[in-house]
């Protein structure tokens, strides 16, 4: 029962965003609608080229998001229980939903606990392919 309260609480706090995000797909990648641009795009495409990594670590770098900003009111300050049950919870859902949105690639989401709790992150990326 406790797990049952526990996960009602923290989907709660968190924003429609967050709960049921809207992809975009540009260039065989996948992005989070609301911080897309073809300009970004372009610039951190150029930068991860530049330095031998490409479309998958644009990916990763564009889609992540720090636990905080997906709440529709943050704490002032989020304590680490609080953002480890947003981004655990985050994690299981955007998996799913690039499973269920996506069934012919497969993604890496990952939340990564910080200190302090207000830098935590989550995001993801497709899994490399062999031949890229």
């Amino acid at each position: 029962m406790q797990d049952v309260k526990k996960d009602f609480r923290t989907r709660n706090l968190l924003s429609e965003f967050a709960l049921s995000p809207q992809f975009v797909e540009h260039d065989d990648c996948i992005f989070l609608a609301d911080g897309f641009s073809r300009e970004s795009y372009s610039k951190w495409l150029s930068f991860y080229q530049d330095i031998g990594l490409g479309k998958y670590a644009v990916e990763s770098i564009m889609n992540h998001r720090h636990i905080p900003e997906l709440f529709v009111n943050a704490p002032p300050e989020s304590s680490r229980r609080l953002a480890n049950e947003a981004g655990k919870a985050l994690e299981e859902l955007w998996r799913t939903k690039l499973k269920v949105e996506f069934p012919h690639r497969q993604f890496v989401v990952k939340y990564f606990p910080d200190e302090p709790p207000s830098v935590s992150e989550i995001t993801f990326c497709q899994k490399k392919r062999d031949a890229e």
